[in-house]
């Protein structure tokens, strides 16, 4: 069964609309609530090191409550190819979930990841977490070159 794009629509707005007066310490709480319109029950936000060897959880209180990893290595690893070859990789087998490494790009820089669980497994779903994905991106890349939040 088509979905309407109608989640996904409004998960962009809210998270846009937000980001606005948001502090950059709120965006992973703010992401993963505003996902929840797009049937995403988990957004998780992982950047980068400087030396491109680790993957940092940017945690917010729902990914801290849940005992997260909060470094995963770059080399080796599921995680870590996805954010190398900028590929959509699935994150763990499915299991009436679908969970998901999504790469978070400033143009052709990477940047981390997202990790988001979804519960379809579909073309809409992909194209919502690759929308999700980018504007977490552009929030994340704006706030750290203004230093505002």
């Amino acid at each position: 069964m088509e979905r309407s794009g109608e989640g996904g629509r409004r998960m962009l707005a809210d998270l846009l609309d937000a980001s606005h007066l948001m502090p950059i310490e709120s965006l992973p709480d703010k992401a993963a609530e505003c996902a929840r319109a797009a049937s995403f029950r988990e957004v998780l936000i992982y950047v980068a090191d400087l030396q491109r060897t680790t993957l940092r959880l940017v945690s917010g209180d729902e990914a801290a409550a849940q005992g997260h990893e909060p470094e995963l290595p770059i080399e080796g690893t599921v995680a870590g190819r996805a954010y190398q070859y900028g590929d959509v990789l699935p994150a763990a087998p499915p299991g009436g979930v679908y969970p998901w490494w999504v790469p978070l790009l400033d143009g052709t820089e990477r940047i981390g990841l997202l990790r988001v669980t979804s519960e379809h497994n579909d073309a809409a779903a992909r194209a919502d977490m690759e929308a999700l994905a980018a504007l977490v991106s552009l929030v994340l890349v704006s706030k750290q070159a203004t230093g505002k939040d």
